[in-house]
């Protein structure tokens, strides 16, 4: 019994001399209120406004290479298109009158073979000439030989024509002509006037070479005449009747002249 006091005694000094732990305190944390809460502003720096805007400038997007290279070549393609159809436009217009001037030159017309002679007696090819006229007997009373055909040209150098109307019934056309040719009544007066001068000097002279002098006189005045010209078509060609009609509008006043010095008229 004894020994358990002791025992007893002895727990006793030992847990007066270890003191008891204690169990650590939980501190209580307080939750910040919203009001005494302070968010901090960021610092403001004093920043270059030009700088600022820069900032908030909004970004241009570079264009894509790929799609701008496709851009130029379909504007490209666009235009060589364009050109091609209008070439192939002016080409199909030049086609089609040439086609035009072709039938209109293929289709006989007695308006066209007066004009093709006229054309032919300017140019002195009087081969084409006999193709709608009887050149010989145009000539027969002009004091020139048909077959000099340089000569001849001075007739026809100043010779101008127009077609004014055409009125046609079966194989015979009656053409309203109207030229401008040299006054052949001057040229034949002033050739027969020397001609007499040479006679009474007793100078040999012809009326030929005479006449071919007065003709390349740039001074000799004009003349406008109106005649009516009859064409008929002969084994399919139209033709031009040789009368006086026609050769008062081709040498104007030159049968009268003519006529005038055969008759003793003209001094």
């Amino acid at each position: 019994m004894a020994e358990n006091e002791e025992e007893k005694k002895q727990v006793k000094e030992n847990n007066k001399e270890a003191p008891k732990k204690e169990a650590p305190k939980k501190e209580k944390v307080e939750e910040p209120k919203e009001k005494d809460v302070k968010i901090a502003e960021p610092k403001k720096d004093k920043a270059d406004p030009v700088k600022e805007e820069k900032k908030f400038e909004t970004v241009k997007a570079k264009p894509d290479a790929k799609k701008t290279t496709t851009s130029t070549v379909n504007s490209k393609a666009g235009k060589e298109k364009k050109k091609s159809i209008a070439f192939r436009t002016i080409v199909i217009v030049i086609v089609l009158l040439a086609i035009i001037g072709l039938i209109y030159i293929a289709l006989p017309s007695p308006a066209r073979a007066v004009q093709q002679m006229l054309r032919d007696l300017k140019s002195g090819d009087y081969e084409k000439v006999e193709e709608y006229v009887d050149y010989e007997e145009l000539m027969n009373d002009s004091l020139m030989s048909s077959e000099d055909a340089e000569k001849n040209k001075l007739f026809f150098k100043d010779l101008q024509f127009t077609v004014k109307n055409v009125t046609q019934k079966d194989d015979t056309a009656t053409i309203e002509l109207q030229t401008v040719n040299k006054d052949f009544k001057v040229i034949v007066e002033n050739s027969a006037k020397k001609l007499l001068q040479k006679y009474f000097s007793s100078e040999d002279a012809e009326i030929e070479e005479i006449l071919l002098e007065e003709l390349q006189k740039e001074d000799i005045p004009t003349v406008t005449t109106t005649k009516e010209i009859t064409v008929q078509k002969q084994d399919g060609k139209w033709k031009v009747v040789v009368d006086d009609n026609l050769k008062e509008a081709i040498f104007p006043g030159l049968q009268d002249s003519l006529n005038a010095v055969t008759n003793g008229d003209m001094f």
